[in-house]
């Protein structure tokens, strides 16, 4: 696109309505002129933020005179195609003369550019006021992937530039996509040959495995994170989190705990999905702030199950400020594998 063009489309997107809103959300139209008594003084938001990282708003506004009362504010977030992604929190207020501060709630956003407004309503008519902010949202760096594509009979390091998989003796790629693991655990740590250093391991982001657990009474298939100093500190100060943990007699449950601290925290409880059997594919997810007031949010096929916050874990939040490795584990029958991910989230 050249430059001219890029200045006419971005002039068009400062001015034109957006599209038809979607239901319950503010319509706010830009306008040459602002409100009768109302002045934005300010509207401060980050310039830039990371893919799944949480964003907040804060607005200024103040009355020209008298205060003014609107139905409605909020701040307004569109992308380049006009689509809504406003912040949660609009209200009704009370403008005065001597200013008032709006903060939103907080709300991620996909990668993408956009354009944020402070937006408000009285007489039935949304209005947006000026200067605008924007805001580029980034995507996550992809820190490791692996789909397990290879010959039938191939270890788990297969296609890797570094071994990252150790006690492998029970896993093998199928030929079809999968690695399947038979009765044993397949670790970063390497507790044979390197007094249980970890291969690989990071601090918070977003990990995700998609597979399918064995489906046999008394069977049990795990997929962790764990402390990578699990070998010098113990496993109650490294932690571990249990993002998936699947029973063969309890077809209709997902175990997702996190463990760590003296005591245990033990966090966490069985949830029963709306997709019934968790034992044929899923994709089971952890979203981990490790920051000091970060978060646990754990996911099956998209859907939240549970949140373990900061604050709630108490002095046991330690156990998650500091990087994990990965494994997976079966008592019995086959665990199927088809994809890993994890992405890095901005200081973790």
């Amino acid at each position: 696109m050249s430059r001219w063009m890029l200045i006419v489309v971005m002039a068009m997107l400062a001015v034109a309505p957006a599209s038809a809103p979607a239901a319950g959300v503010a319509a706010a139209r830009p306008a040459e002129a602002e409100p009768d008594g109302i002045v934005l003084e300010g509207l401060t938001v980050p310039d830039s933020a990371e893919d799944g990282q949480g964003v907040s708003a804060s607005a200024r506004l103040r009355a020209t005179s008298e205060s003014v009362a609107v139905d409605s504010v909020t701040v307004a977030v569109r992308d380049s195609e006009g689509r809504h992604f406003d912040f949660p929190g609009a209200r009704a207020a009370t403008i005065p003369r001597a200013g008032l501060t709006v903060t939103t709630g907080t709300r991620t956003f996909p990668a993408g550019d956009y354009r944020l407004l402070v937006a408000v309503k009285t007489g039935g008519r949304w209005t947006g006021l000026t200067p605008y902010r924007y805001l580029t949202v980034r995507s996550n760096p992809v820190t490791f992937r692996q789909d397990f594509s290879g010959p039938a009979g191939a270890g788990p390091n297969y296609g890797l530039s570094t071994a990252m998989w150790f006690g492998t003796e029970q896993a093998r790629l199928d030929g079809l996509g999968h690695l399947a693991l038979s009765a044993g655990r397949l670790s970063m740590l390497d507790t044979a040959g390197n007094d249980g250093a970890a291969a690989w391991a990071q601090q918070g982001g977003h990990f995700e495995i998609r597979m399918a657990a064995p489906d046999a009474s008394g069977v049990r298939a795990v997929f962790r994170t764990i402390g990578a100093d699990t070998a010098g500190s113990g496993r109650a100060a490294a932690g571990t989190v249990d993002v998936a943990e699947i029973r063969g007699d309890q077809p209709g449950l997902v175990r997702q705990y996190a463990h760590g601290g003296t005591p245990d925290l033990a966090f966490g409880t069985p949830s029963t999905l709306p997709a019934g059997r968790v034992t044929g594919w899923h994709v089971y997810a952890l979203d981990w702030r490790s920051a000091p007031d970060g978060y646990l949010k754990w996911s099956v096929d998209g859907v939240a199950t549970q949140e373990l916050t900061a604050e709630r874990a108490g002095s046991s939040w330690t156990s998650f400020r500091r990087p994990h490795a990965l494994e997976l584990e079966t008592d019995g029958g086959t665990l199927l594998v088809d994809r890993i991910g994890v992405t890095r989230y901005p200081a973790g």
